[in-house]
């Protein structure tokens, strides 16, 4: 039915276009991007696909994450390239016809080896993506402003006082007047609170390791961020660990592990590597993808 180019599929995220829903599926074993209109659930249609080296599809060799954001009136896709060490710029505006924009590869200045986990934030006037880099242990700002010219900003990397060895999965969230990102360090088994205000100029301000048995922070490999009231929390999954760790990030300089769920008994919680939160009613749950 169309559905050619799934195979070892990593990466998801959802768009709308008009009264329409679709998905962008990333895939690992054939380097490619799928299309998926999704408006009836009960019926998915395969729209487009494009594959690594095609129609100027460049940076899709392993691709590993996908994020979606809007410029104007089009919508946009960023994805990372485990592979290709780089990210490549997708416009999705028409889902039956996609088209490549530009695209970005590591050099000795940027930090995309091993690009994995993608995030976009705004600034401003300005749309941002941080990517997380598991071979540069480190992260990657990128000013996506303009798609047809994406321009690198600045970046960190690993040291003695940081997490970032492994650098996974990342996630922006905004408190106050400043944005945030937290960065799942798959090697560091932790998490990585980074200030992005100044995209050009990145600043540390805390974060937590697995230090007991009690910590659910080993592996740590992806991460999203949540509400409940007034206070911002985070939900890591960790591979190692088995399971999740809750973190209150309300005070980003002074982050707080709560509780942690591992697994056993009834749970399928053994090797998590995705985690997506939603809400239902006044209740707020987490979905867990384990490996």
């Amino acid at each position: 039915n169309g559905f050619n180019e799934l195979g070892k599929a990593t990466g998801v995220d959802t768009f709308t276009i008009g009264s329409s829903t679709y998905a962008i599926v990333v895939s690992q074993q054939d380097d490619s991007v799928t299309i998926i209109d999704v408006s009836d659930p009960a019926n998915i249609v395969a729209v487009d696909t494009e594959t690594d080296g095609l129609n100027g599809f460049e940076q899709l060799d392993r691709p590993f994450g996908v994020d979606t954001f809007t410029i104007g009136s089009s919508t946009y896709a960023i994805v990372t390239a485990f592979r290709d060490d780089g990210v490549q710029i997708i416009d999705v505006s028409d889902p039956e016809n996609i088209v490549a924009k530009d695209h970005l590869t590591d050099t000795e200045s940027l930090q995309l080896d091993g690009a994995k986990g993608v995030d976009t934030f705004t600034i401003g006037a300005n749309t941002y993506a941080i990517i997380a880099s598991v071979d540069d242990n480190g992260v990657q700002i990128i000013d996506v402003s303009n798609p047809s010219n994406i321009v690198a900003k600045g970046h960190l990397i690993d040291d003695a006082s940081l997490t970032l060895a492994g650098a996974r999965g990342v996630k922006t969230f905004t408190i106050g007047s400043s944005t945030y990102a937290i960065v799942a360090a798959v090697n560091d088994n932790g998490v990585q609170i980074i200030d992005v205000s100044d995209p050009d100029n990145l600043n540390s301000v805390d974060r937590l390791e697995d230090v007991d048995e009690f910590d659910a922070l080993s592996g740590a490999a992806d991460v999203e961020i949540f509400t409940v009231g007034a206070s911002t929390y985070a939900i890591v999954a960790s591979i190692n660990a088995d399971g999740v760790q809750i973190i209150d990030v309300s005070n980003p300089a002074n982050i707080v592990p709560l509780d942690t769920l591992t697994d056993g008994g009834l749970l399928v919680l053994q090797e998590p590597k995705g985690v997506d939160t939603f809400t239902v009613d006044a209740s707020t749950y987490a979905i867990v993808a384990s490996f």
